[in-house]
């Protein structure tokens, strides 16, 4: 296989242990499940800057948040023209390129740079469910032109906000009455909503339909959630079997990943994705390469690698203005680790935090108070305490000391090399979290 075929299916708002094959005992993924026995598996997979704009970003350009800049949505700058871009670099080595998504539409319009073809399903406010984006990308599939290697991206929204997945998947998860059990679960959510439009136009409607005024349970939005899960997944078992029947399954490399996680309660934070907690920034990323083995990781992996990976792939050299660095030889077996297990990650959309994630701890720094009026410097013992409940930065001070002043010197150490002085978060702040909250 020269040039391979890449299938990149993006999954938005997909956190890692909600699949099978991450340990989650709820069927949720049956296809990814069977996709995870011929895939690489990666237990440490990390955003390195949410949500979804800055995270694409940084998959495409291969680069981190600090080098290209994009670190928030409707944030104050704009992607550089010569930045790499993963799309641009395979077509100008002849791939044929197509995505089905709507970042370039609906979000920046850097996101459609180097594809032939760009098929956008979603109209603005809307979720169609992942059938609707296999249509098109199925029919573009049968009818491509020429027999060049192709890059085909499809972008699913499913487990995105707000859950309200297809009526034959609301049972799957949920059996109970979603309108008197767990009586006082969502009292924080409906007392601030971060959208108050869930409350009107996702969550009343669903409790009418139970012959309800008011969802009281939390576990049936999580069972939603999950249910959209279940769905995204049989359109993973759909679009996989497209490449089968089509002959291009031995031809063509797959990847399955989340753009970022989502919060369901944990930690305060209701249905979306912010707050740089391990649920937020932990991804689900399989990797199905004809003729490598698979098996499983705990190597620490970014968003920022899979470019460098598939340009690899393609016979192509990552140019040095990426950050990532190619996991061929991890797939290959060939070495264990592409870099020091040490994680800097950013948000500064609902809140302007940095994190420090290494040897099993994490630091989370904030640059403005956050309109939870959580703590400014937070720390957690992530073996002992993996849901982040416990923040120990007043008692473990030393060790939160330390990994302070290790987070400002890799951080001024990346801007440093990408020409930059200024803090993006402390320059941004928080984007979208004040308008909300007053």
């Amino acid at each position: 296989m020269t040039q391979p075929n890449v299938l990149l299916i993006g999954i938005d708002s997909l956190r890692a242990d909600r699949l099978g094959c991450y340990g989650y005992p709820k069927p949720t993924t049956p296809n990814l499940d069977l996709l995870a026995k011929s895939a690489s598996v990666f237990d440490a997979c990390f955003a390195p800057g949410v949500p979804t704009q800055p995270s694409f970003t940084t998959l495409f350009t291969g680069q981190y948040p600090t080098t290209h800049g994009i670190v928030a949505h409707r944030g104050r700058w704009q992607l550089a023209e010569d930045a790499p871009f993963l799309s641009e670099l395979l077509q100008a080595a002849g791939y044929t390129t197509a995505a089905v998504d709507n970042l370039a539409d609906q979000h920046q319009p850097w996101f459609s740079r180097g594809f032939d073809t760009y098929l956008n399903p979603r109209k603005r406010g809307t979720f169609p469910d992942c059938f609707r984006f296999n249509e098109p990308a199925i029919d573009w599939l049968e009818n491509r032109p020429g027999d060049d290697p192709f890059l085909l991206f499809v972008h699913y929204w499913d487990p995105h906000t707000p859950y309200d997945p297809p009526e034959r998947y609301r049972s799957l998860f949920y059996d109970g009455d979603p309108c008197s059990d767990n009586p006082g679960s969502l009292a924080a959510f409906y007392e601030r909503p971060v959208k108050p439009e869930w409350v009107t136009d996702w969550l009343d409607p669903m409790a009418a339909a139970y012959d309800g005024s008011r969802i009281t349970d939390i576990d049936f939005v999580r069972a939603m959630y999950d249910a959209e899960v279940r769905c995204a997944d049989e359109g993973v078992g759909e679009l996989l079997g497209s490449l089968d029947r089509l002959g291009l399954e031995g031809d063509t490399i797959v990847i399955v990943l989340g753009d970022h996680g989502e919060a369901l309660g944990e930690n305060g934070i209701y249905f979306d994705h912010h707050g740089l907690y391990d649920s937020v920034i932990r991804v689900p990323m399989l990797i199905r390469w004809p003729g490598m083995e698979g098996g499983r990781t705990d190597a620490l992996v970014e968003h920022s690698d899979l470019a460098p990976t598939l340009l690899t792939a393609a016979g192509l050299e990552p140019p040095d203005s990426m950050d990532g660095k190619s996991l061929q030889p991890l797939l290959s077996g060939c070495a264990d680790a592409v870099r020091e297990p040490v994680l800097l990650t950013e948000e500064c959309t609902w809140m302007a935090k940095w994190a420090l994630r290494r040897d099993g701890w994490k630091l989370i720094l904030a640059r403005e108070q956050d309109f939870y009026g959580g703590p400014m410097r937070e720390l957690y013992d992530l073996a002992a305490d993996p849901g982040e409940t416990l923040n120990l930065a007043e008692v473990e001070t030393d060790r939160a000391r330390a990994m302070d002043v290790e987070l400002e010197a890799l951080l001024n150490e990346r801007l440093a090399r990408a020409g930059r002085t200024d803090d993006p978060v402390r320059t941004h702040g928080i984007t979208l979290g004040k308008s909300m909250f007053r």
